[in-house]
């Protein structure tokens, strides 16, 4: 199951996930999306046991 968390960020929409890989762990993934509809993603920036972890860390990156 995978979690996400879409925001706003100056004029940006970070859109924060989670997702669930091997071995028990979870991607933090980040996607973005500039106000004239390109998309960016970078996936698995970090691992982590916790999916609330993952989708914190996904959620700060995007506001980096």
């Amino acid at each position: 199951m995978e979690t996400v968390v879409s925001t706003s960020h100056q004029g940006y929409r970070p859109i924060a996930s989670a997702c669930p890989v091997r071995c028990g762990l979870h991607a933090a993934d980040l996607a973005t999306e500039k106000p004239e509809g390109t998309l960016k993603a970078f996936i698995a920036l970090d691992y982590f046991f916790d999916r609330a972890h993952a989708l914190t860390y996904a959620t700060r990156a995007g506001r980096i």
